[in-house]
């Protein structure tokens, strides 16, 4: 490696060999394809918004949509390798210019209107580069602060057009591509793992927690119970902003945009908020012991799906619940729990919401030896720790390629 002479330009601050140039003097736009969702289906691959926002690059296997067309149209929004694909419009304008490139023909695939196509117009830009150099923070600021909003956030050709980019030689940019695409090998081959791991997960569940199979040295009966045979629920209280702080007072309090805030596989919840014990006598709250379990009971689907362990004695507010497990064993019953699908136990209302009443009439089989129950547990907190290694090891090396894409595309650290 050697010292990099720097210049300052519109962009930024970039090694002096580098150029700036707007994506239009690079890429040609074209908008994609609108059909009535009759003809989709079947037909010939598309290449849909989700595919754009959720990998930075593509090649035929990630393509799984498909849409009946003519071959007429199918010949004026082709796709072929080398193309950029950028998310036209959404929700946000966080998720809008979002960019990924197809790295190989796929015949016949076409590409929907609700992304751009940017056709390469000249060999400036390494196809494999391009999926790590449209990521960078200058360049999706940019786009972000160039879009449109109105209902919907939105950008097009013309827009993105105008957006500037850095210009790395060719070489450089070949050996960016190669030192990053390493990182997502190693990636890669962890999400196999880890999607390896719960799928042995989900066959030992269905084994264990069904008596299909037994562990050994066990032959006792199993009995059917409600879920509301194996313990009790509580719900939360109304709790005033003025009485919510973040000085660490007794007990810490839950709402529930808290069920985001967790460690990965442990399934414990934290908190940015705490009430105390002072308040929570004055308000007559329900103090929720250590080793509950909580969930929403109001509110979107998603959060309706999630469960989490309480670390110490806490409070919830009024749209959460908690599950007080009784002469049964606490780990097993959490497992028990991960094979209920929430959500069609949701309750027909404006906002979607759980009932204890429906709820505490689900039901389940289990051994009534509580020694069965917990070695049963035991057994799939095992799996759950060999998925938890895999993650943390998974998230080092989403760490690891974030920072070595803030120093390769910027040019702080050259591979030349």
């Amino acid at each position: 490696m050697k010292t990099t002479e720097w210049k300052d330009t519109e962009i930024g601050r970039i090694p002096k060999d580098w150029e700036v140039k707007p994506i239009g003097e690079i890429f040609t736009f074209k908008n994609g394809l609108n059909k009535g969702k009759e003809f989709f289906g079947e037909g010939t691959p598309i290449i849909n918004y989700t595919d754009v926002y959720h990998k930075r690059s593509l090649v035929a296997k990630d393509i799984k949509g498909k849409v009946t067309l003519s071959s007429d149209e199918i010949k004026r929004f082709e796709v072929k390798k080398g193309d950029m694909f950028f998310t036209r419009t959404s929700e946000t304008p966080e998720e809008v210019g979002i960019a990924s490139v197809l790295l190989e023909d796929i015949p016949s695939c076409v590409f929907s209107g609700f992304v751009l196509r940017a056709r390469p117009i000249n060999d400036s830009l390494f196809p494999d580069y391009c999926g790590y150099g449209f990521s960078t923070k200058q360049i999706r600021k940019d786009i972000v602060n160039n879009c449109t909003f109105t209902t919907r956030a939105l950008t097009n050709g013309q827009v993105l057009s105008s957006i500037k980019i850095p210009l790395l030689p060719i070489s450089e940019q070949q050996r960016i591509a190669n030192a990053l695409s390493d990182i997502d090998m190693l990636i890669a081959s962890l999400d196999k793992a880890i999607e390896k791991k719960r799928l042995v997960k989900q066959g030992a569940m269905q084994q264990l927690l069904t008596g299909k199979k037994r562990l050994k040295g066990f032959t006792g009966e199993w009995k059917k119970v409600k879920w509301s045979d194996l313990g009790y629920f509580v719900s939360g209280n109304t709790f005033p902003l003025r009485y919510q702080g973040v000085k660490r007072e007794t007990y810490p309090f839950y709402k529930v945009s808290d069920m985001n805030n967790w460690g990965n596989e442990n399934y414990m919840l934290r908190s940015n908020n705490y009430i105390s014990e002072k308040t929570a006598k004055e308000l007559s709250c329900n103090i929720i012991p250590a080793d509950a379990i909580v969930f929403a009971k109001i509110g979107a689907a998603i959060f309706l799906e999630r469960k989490r362990y309480t670390r110490k004695p806490c409070c919830i507010d009024n749209n959460m619940m908690a599950y007080i497990p009784m002469g049964v064993a606490k780990l097993f019953i959490w497992k028990l729990l991960e094979t209920i699908k929430f959500g069609d136990y949701v309750d027909a209302t404006a906002l979607p919401s759980l009932s204890p009443i429906t709820l505490g009439k689900i039901t389940f089989y289990i051994p009534q030896d509580i020694v069965e129950q917990q070695e049963i547990a035991n057994v799939l907190s095992m799996i759950d720790g060999e998925i938890s290694s895999l993650t943390h090891e998974r998230e080092k090396y989403l760490r690891l390629k974030d920072g070595m894409m803030q120093e390769l595309l910027t040019g702080k650290t050259r591979l030349i």
